[in-house]
């Protein structure tokens, strides 16, 4: 495995597809790299605080689920995330801590 620079290396376009969070794809977000989505603005600030340790799993839960709600694909799509994490994720970007 390759090590990761940072967050949005934990997924490759396929990894966790389905990967929706309440109604909204965020999976497709990931794959076209659809930044100016404002919804996956949110999913990216907050992914990235879970990869350097600055959320928990349940306080990222909490916090992307009270933006983009409850649905059927959730309990899956966190359950990909956590185990896509590294054992060894770093506390801030390179370089930067």
């Amino acid at each position: 495995m390759r090590a990761l620079t940072d967050w949005r290396g934990l997924w490759t376009p396929s990894a966790c597809q389905p990967l929706i969070i309440g109604a909204q794809n965020i999976g497709d977000d990931i794959r076209f790299n659809n930044t100016g989505a404002f919804n996956y603005a949110y999913f990216a600030q907050v992914t990235a605080k879970l990869y350097y340790h600055q959320l928990c799993p349940p306080e990222y839960k909490q916090a992307v689920v009270g933006f983009l709600g409850d649905g059927t694909y959730n309990e899956k799509s966190f359950d990909c995330i956590f185990r896509s994490l590294p054992p060894d994720q770093p506390t801030a970007p390179i370089g930067t801590d």
